[in-house]
This record gives structure tokens, sequence and C-alpha cells, in this order.
């Protein structure tokens, strides 16, 4: 028995597949669009969609970059997409607009001597800046998500590539303005004596934050130590300033000269351990070895204390105070622990209190003593006597 025919072959699915797409939607003197091209540009946004989500994804799963920079990547990737589509789209369905295009693409914006800038020109050197700031933050993007680089390597890298193509982008954006690349030097030049008179600032604290960053005395994520008392994280780097938040949660912007040129004390640099000192006195007449006892103890149980060998905790007698015996317990503590510098010295005061109280040992107080003269005892008698 012989298999029954099709109803449509290969061929006539393959025209009816056609024609459908060829049908027009609607259509004007210049432009019309298709089904075929409509499906097209659909499925071209839905590809964008979906790298960009994928893109945007992955720069959420980073653990080196906080939620603002998170949001701030992803909505620039979504923004790159969309344009990206767009473009493809426009060369999908203009097709009958290719003459109206082309001149908008040549239209002449203004001619000086003999320069002339057509709009393609700066529509060339805006999508170049574009692809420079796209690039350079996919790559800031894979290097701080990279293993093989801890986060402050991947943040020092990551800045000075971004910089440099950044200032690549530039040169070609100048070149497909119709510049000469090769002029700019004159030009630099000519800006020279600005720069040196009125920028001066800038430059200076431009060449301190590239010394910070190749020097790597300060890093992010270092807790360091400002004048007039400043403590905090530094969380970004860049050429002119660094930001450091306090542990109020409030950001100071420091110039980096200021940074170079002043002291600073970095308490995280090389080791992730530091000696923590608690200042603290007991009355006279105390028993030393019994304080050393209960101040050992009292440390031993706040949580912060490192008891590895060579980084026991210790006291020290410091001196003889007015109303007390001078004491000072040093224990190690550990970097997460830096940040914090007035709560760990608050729970080791707190302790050390509660162990005083329970070995019945006296913290002093001011005491001062009287003493009256001996000219106003004999005032006193000779009133006495004249009544």
């Amino acid at each position: 028995m012989s298999e029954p025919e099709s109803t449509f072959s290969s061929e006539e699915t393959l025209e009816t597949i056609s024609t459908i797409a060829n049908s027009e939607l609607f259509s004007t003197a210049d432009f019309s669009l298709t089904i075929g091209q409509l499906i097209a540009v659909v499925v071209v946004f839905l590809v964008a969609e979906v790298a960009a989500r994928f893109i945007a994804s992955r720069i959420r799963s980073s653990s080196n970059l906080d939620d603002d920079s998170k949001a701030q990547y992803s909505r620039w990737i979504h923004i790159v997409a969309l344009v990206v589509a767009s473009v493809f789209s426009l060369s999908v369905v203009a097709s009958k607009a290719a003459e109206h295009l082309s001149f908008i693409w040549n239209f002449e914006l203004f001619t000086i001597a003999e320069y002339t800038l057509h709009l393609s020109q700066v529509l060339a050197a805006l999508i170049v800046l574009a692809i420079a700031f796209t690039l350079s933050r996919l790559v800031r993007i894979s290097l701080l998500s990279a293993r093989f680089l801890n986060a402050a390597q991947a943040y020092v890298y990551a800045r000075l590539i971004h910089y440099v193509i950044i200032v690549v982008g530039f040169f070609f954006a100048v070149s497909a303005l119709g510049f000469d690349v090769t002029h700019m030097a004159m030009i630099a030049s000519a800006l020279g004596i600005g720069v040196g008179l009125g920028l001066q600032d800038i430059v200076k604290n431009f060449v301190a934050g590239l010394a910070i960053m190749l020097e790597r005395s300060i890093k992010v994520g270092d807790y360091i130590e400002l004048h007039d008392e400043i403590f905090g994280e530094v969380m970004e780097i860049q050429l002119r300033s660094t930001r450091v938040r306090t542990n109020d949660n409030v950001d100071v912007v420091l110039p980096n000269a200021e940074l170079t040129n002043g002291f600073v004390t970095n308490w995280t640099l090389l080791d992730s351990f530091r000696r923590f000192k608690v200042p603290f006195g007991v009355a006279y007449g105390s028993d030393k070895e019994l304080v050393e006892k209960a101040v050992l103890e009292a440390a031993a149980k706040v949580p912060y204390t490192i008891k590895t060998k060579g980084r026991e905790p210790s006291v020290w007698m410091t001196g003889f105070g007015d109303s007390s015996l001078d004491f000072e317990l040093g224990v190690w503590i550990g970097k997460g622990n830096m940040e914090r510098p007035r709560r760990v010295l608050s729970d080791y005061l707190w302790a050390i209190d509660d162990a005083f109280r329970e070995y019945g040992i006296e913290v002093p107080f001011p005491q001062r003593d009287v003493h009256f003269r001996d000219h106003l005892s004999v005032q006193r008698q000779d009133r006495s006597s004249d009544t």
C-alpha cells in the first residue's frame, strides 16, 4: 500500500513562508515594513536582551563590586545592548530609505577654512568613545572578578587599563573627527602653559594618584588613619582623589597629593594583625600579680583576642599616676576588628571592669588632701582675742 502524498511539498512550504514574510504590513513612499522584517527586529531585540541579562547576571554575582557599581554597570550594559539592537533593526527595515539615510549621514554641520565637519564624523567619534567606555567597563569587570588576582591588584590593574583605553579611544575619536593626530603634540604643548598656570593642583593630584596606585602604599580595602583623628576604609582611588569611608558611614574625599605629602597611618598595609593597647589604672596598694591575672583572664574572654604563640596578651606597668598605678594591656587583633577601634576598646574595658569586680580590685578615683596654712589659724586667734 503506497504512502499518501503530502498535501504540501517542502518547496511549497518554503514558498508560502517566503510569501508571508514578504507581506507588507504598511508602506509609504520611502519606507515599508514586512512581516519578515518585523520578526527580524523582534529577534534582534530578544537576542540583545538575553545577552544583556546574561552579562548583568555575571556582574551581580561578582564579589568585588558593591551594589551601586553593580547597578551602574548593569544599566550601562542594557543601554549598549539597546543601541546595538536599534542599529541592527534600522539596517533591517531601512532598505528603501537608504538614500535619505545617506543624505543624513553625510550632512555638513559647518565649514571653517579647509575643514568641514560632517554628521557622520560626529557619530563615528561618539561610537568610538562608546566602544572605548564599554570595553573599559568589561575589562574592569573581568579583572575584578578574576580569581588569579587579589582585590587590591585587580583594582590597580583595572584603573590603569581603564585610563589607557580611554586615552586611546580619545585619540581615535579625534581622528574620526578629521584631525591629524600627529598635530596633537603641538596643541598639547600650547595647552602646557595653561596647565602649568591654572591646573597645577589637578596635575599634582593626578601624578599623586598614579604614584599611589603604582606604589600600592594605600590600597582599596586598607584601614587608614589621617590627621584630625579621621579613621576609615579606603573605598576608591581615582587619579585626582581618594574616597575614605569612616566608621560613621561618612565618605571623606581627599586629594591624592594630601595622601602622598602628608602623614598617613596604614593599619593594614602588610600584616593583617596589629597590637591593640588598652590603658587602665588601679588604686595604690593593689596586688600587681592579681591585677595581671584578672586582666589576662578578661582579655581571654573577648572574642577579638588572638592567642597564637608569640602573640599572647601582655600586661605592662607604665607608671605611677596621681591617684593610680598605671597599666596597659597589649592584645593582638585581626584586620576585621581594626576598623572599629572604639568598639574594641569598649569591649576590653568592659571585660576588665567585670574582672576587677570579681577579684575585688579597686579602680582609683581622684583624691585630694586639703591643708590649712598656719597664718590662717593665727588670724583666727587674733580675732578671738580682740573680742
